[in-house]
C-alpha cells in the first residue's frame, strides 16, 4: 500500500469513528490534511495547462471538497470504499481535470459585449497628452 493510500485509509477510518451528527473531529481533519499535502503537487502540476484559462486553486478546492464529502460517504457505507493503487489520488485526479475541462469550456462560451460607441470611453490618461 503507498503512502497515499495509507492516508486516505486513516481519513475513512477516523471519520467512521465520529458520532453522528457530532462536529468533525480533529483526527479526521489531520488525517485529510496528511493526504491532500501528499497529492496536491502533483494535482496542481497536472492542471498546470489550463492556468492561462481557469483559477487552479479554485479547482483545487473544489476537489479537496468532492474528496471530502466521499470519504465522508464512504465512512457511513453510503459508498463503496476505493479499491486499487492509488485509488483516492485517481478519483481526486479525474475530479480536477473534469472540473478544469467544464471551467475552460465555461470560459471559451463567454461572449464579449460590445459596449457602444468608442467616442464614450476616454483611454487617454491626461498626464500624457
Amino acid at each position: 500500500m503507498s503512502g497515499i493510500d495509507e492516508r486516505w485509509s486513516r481519513v475513512c477510518e477516523q471519520l467512521v469513528s465520529m458520532t453522528a451528527g457530532g462536529p468533525v473531529p480533529s483526527a479526521a481533519e489531520r488525517a485529510f490534511g496528511d493526504w491532500l499535502q501528499r497529492v496536491l503537487p502533483t494535482l496542481r502540476a497536472s492542471l498546470r495547462s489550463y492556468a492561462y484559462v481557469i483559477d487552479v486553486e479554485s479547482v483545487i478546492q473544489d476537489t479537496a471538497l468532492v474528496m471530502w464529502e466521499r470519504a465522508k460517504a464512504i465512512a457511513s457505507g453510503q459508498k463503496p470504499a476505493l479499491e486499487g493503487r492509488e485509488a483516492s489520488f485517481r478519483l481526486a485526479y479525474r475530479a480536477a481535470r473534469n472540473r478544469a475541462s467544464n471551467m475552460r469550456r465555461k470560459h471559451r462560451r463567454e461572449v464579449l459585449v460590445d459596449m457602444g460607441d468608442d467616442d464614450f470611453f476616454d483611454f487617454r490618461d491626461p498626464v500624457l497628452f
